[in-house]
């Protein structure tokens, strides 16, 4: 998804169609496809702003929400992200969520607003879902779930009975 924004942002075109398809890919991730109604760019704020049906696919990941706004720093790499009424599909999970936010700089997925996710018959919601992608780490606040689990403890066979 970074590569794609980078792309996008660095145009000096006026603001793309209603489909702006990014052409921009890195060895270590796949191509990235951003649809939306209306894309708005702005080059002396660093800033893109993808709204209606937005649609982001990338690899085996596709992003549906509202409104997803994209930042960069100082030095032209990409600072943040942002997305409104969001789902997320990828390798058998889903995570729903009233907003999402990146902060590359600490690899950090933040969902909040009835943050959800579901694989298989695993369901945690909580009032704060925050994902750490390179660490493979997720945290949940607040945290009410169903885990599908073995009995902890057979205690009719550890007594003997």
């Amino acid at each position: 998804m970074i590569a794609a924004l980078l792309a996008l942002l660095a145009l000096a075109a006026p603001p793309a169609p209603a489909a702006a398809p990014a052409a921009l890919s890195s060895a270590a991730a796949p191509p990235l496809d951003i649809q939306a109604d209306t894309v708005e760019l702005d080059q002396q704020t660093g800033r893109a702003v993808f709204t209606g049906a937005v649609r982001a696919t990338q690899g085996p990941t596709t992003l549906t929400c509202a409104r997803l706004t994209a930042r960069l720093d100082e030095s032209g790499g990409l600072s943040d992200l942002e997305a409104s009424e969001v789902t997320v599909n990828s390798g058998g999970w889903t995570a729903t969520a009233g907003r999402a936010r990146y902060d590359k700089a600490k690899d950090e997925l933040t969902l909040t607003g009835a943050p959800t996710v579901v694989r298989g018959q695993t369901r945690l919601t909580g009032e704060t879902v925050t994902v750490w992608p390179g660490q493979g780490k997720v945290t949940v606040r607040h945290a009410k779930g169903r885990v599908p689990a073995p009995p902890l403890l057979d205690l009719e066979r550890a007594l003997g009975k």
